[in-house]
């Protein structure tokens, strides 16, 4: 797959490598969760693959997966009228997401990304 504009954008902003060096040591954990946030590409959100996969490949042990559930929409400015209404939470096609991600990743980055790496970071019950 060939990155596009937007995904290249993504791997590119300020800070971004400043993050990759921070995950690559080992001094920070990132999770990875709505992708709707900075993404139109649902339900499969291919267009952040970059991202995710920059992120795993710095370090594997320091990636997490979150739902953000309840989804609530992009923040934008809003008028004081707006602000005072009633924001729907977003409808998304978790499924389709995580199988999209999924075929991102290895066998091995998976587990470690839904199952190791959230138990290494908040402890076994």
């Amino acid at each position: 797959m060939l990155p596009d504009e937007h995904s290249t954008a993504l791997t590119t902003q300020p800070g971004f490598a400043d993050i990759i060096s921070l995950v690559k040591s080992g001094a920070l954990y990132v999770k990875v969760s709505a992708p709707y946030r900075i993404s139109e590409a649902a339900p499969f959100y291919a267009d952040i693959r970059p991202i995710v996969e920059a992120l795993v490949a710095a370090n594997p042990k320091r990636i997490l997966w979150g739902s953000d559930w309840p989804h609530t929409p992009r923040m934008k400015v809003r008028s004081p009228k707006e602000a005072l209404k009633e924001t729907p939470f977003l409808d998304v096609d978790e499924e389709t997401w995580l199988r999209s991600m999924r075929s991102w990743l290895s066998a091995e980055e998976w587990d470690l990304m839904m199952v190791k790496n959230p138990s290494e970071l908040y402890g076994r019950a």
